[in-house]
């Protein structure tokens, strides 16, 4: 994401008092992440960037529910702002982030060391 960009994002968060003004900078952050993220993976759509990104944080060491959650926010008003937002966005709906964040918590704490995919059953019991 170019300096220019994310400059632009931050003036949007604020104008449209999306995110408290203590906050843009961390959605700035989480959306520049996203998109490095994503440069890796481009293969996949939208959906599954985002799902794939929740995926790789849930499973890093060091980042709490709550800021799995600010980024799944931060990636939904990015989306917003590029105008690449849709109704159909089912897999990455915002009622469906608490059960992936759940699911990815659960799946942490019982075997660290396997990875887990939200949506794929998990055969290791």
């Amino acid at each position: 994401m170019n300096n220019e960009l994310l400059t632009e994002y931050q003036k949007y968060l604020r104008a449209k008092s999306l995110v408290q003004e203590k906050y843009i900078t961390y959605y700035a952050s989480w959306a520049r992440k996203f998109l490095s993220f994503s440069n890796n993976n481009k293969e996949l759509n939208h959906d599954l960037q985002l799902e794939a990104f929740l995926n790789y944080l849930g499973a890093q060491r060091g980042f709490e529910d709550w800021q799995i959650r600010q980024a799944h926010d931060a990636v939904r008003l990015y989306y917003n702002f590029t105008g690449e937002d849709s109704h159909n966005r089912s897999a990455c709906a915002l009622a469906d982030i608490d059960a992936i964040i759940n699911k990815m918590s659960q799946a942490i704490r019982e075997s660290p060391l396997q990875k887990w995919i939200p949506g794929q059953a998990r055969n290791d019991k």
